[in-house]
């Protein structure tokens, strides 16, 4: 009975040492994801300037090709 009872108790020490790394893990996680999410809000935001520099980039080429057909009309 002596021994059966040891033997409890130390699973019972390995199992709570289990579940001291298993909660340090989960924390990882939470922490990983959360930085993960912030990290897709930054790259969303990223889109969305890279869409409005790149359609005001068109109008700024379309504008200076209209000049320059302009001016080219003007020099003939």
């Amino acid at each position: 009975m002596s021994t059966e009872l040891e033997v409890l108790k130390q699973r019972i020490t390995e199992l709570e040492a289990e579940n001291v790394e298993l909660r340090k893990e989960n924390t990882e996680i939470s922490y990983l994801r959360n930085k993960l999410s912030v990290s897709d809000a930054e790259i969303a935001e990223l889109k969305r300037s890279n869409i409005e520099f790149l359609r005001a980039n068109k109008e700024h080429n379309e504008r200076r090709d209209a000049e320059n057909a302009k001016l080219r009309a003007e020099n003939v």
